[in-house]
């Protein structure tokens, strides 16, 4: 059994909503109206990379993740939330869940 100290595995629960969460920022990005060289500036990215983050060929990073919606005007727990509330399934990432998951 493998330990997890101060990070958890991906699951196909965590997988599902880290693409619900990046499709809920872009739907909101592009409701905000704000351009990917907007943004860039914003970030301190060009417009590739913006574009490559939303395009999942580049990991967000999590002050990627707050500049956006906040750029977009919006709270990153917000985000985060209808993200969630569009996820079918809860995750549990208690300690003796994922301990649970290793057996």
């Amino acid at each position: 059994m493998t330990k997890y100290l101060y990070s958890f595995p991906m699951t196909k629960n965590l997988d599902t909503l880290t693409s619900l969460t990046m499709d809920e920022l872009l739907r909101t990005k592009r409701a905000s109206g704000i351009s990917n060289v907007q943004l860039g500036q914003v970030l301190g990215l060009n417009r590739q990379s913006v574009g490559a983050r939303f395009n999942k060929q580049h990991n967000m990073s999590l002050d990627e993740f707050i500049g956006t919606a906040k750029a977009a005007g919006v709270l990153p727990s917000e985000i985060l939330r209808r993200a969630e509330e569009r996820s079918t399934t809860k995750i549990d990432a208690t300690p003796s869940a994922l301990a649970e998951e290793e057996e």
